[in-house]
């Protein structure tokens, strides 16, 4: 992924972002830069996503489709998207010439550049 990339995270989030830590987190960091400080200061498990999330909201442009809020999916450092069309609609209107990658099952997957 190239710095100022895009990316689309597909999560219905039914039952909320996470677990009670980090939710408070995105509450209570109302920056990227708030969150990756408070973690150099204090780990908290939970509160260590905050602060990936929020290394990666300083490279990328994240979107996310979910049931979440537009609030909650901001809070988490997100630009909520109604739909993967819509996501797709924005990247590609700021950059028309974008390489799209689709990754199932994303959060098992390892993708390797050869």
């Amino acid at each position: 992924m190239k710095t100022g990339g895009s990316i689309v995270l597909i999560a219905e989030c039914a039952e909320g972002i996470g677990n009670q830590v980090y939710e408070c987190w995105n509450r209570e960091c109302k920056s990227p830069d708030d969150s990756i400080e408070r973690f150099k200061q204090f780990f908290e498990f939970g509160g260590h996503k905050s602060a990936i999330v929020a290394k990666a909201a300083k490279q990328f442009r994240l979107y996310i489709v979910s049931k979440l809020s537009e609030e909650e999916s901001r809070r988490a450092f997100f630009i909520p998207a109604k739909s993967v069309q819509e996501a797709l609609e924005n990247i590609l209107a700021e950059n028309p010439e974008a390489k799209v990658h689709i990754v199932p099952d994303g959060g098992w997957t390892l993708p390797v550049r050869k």
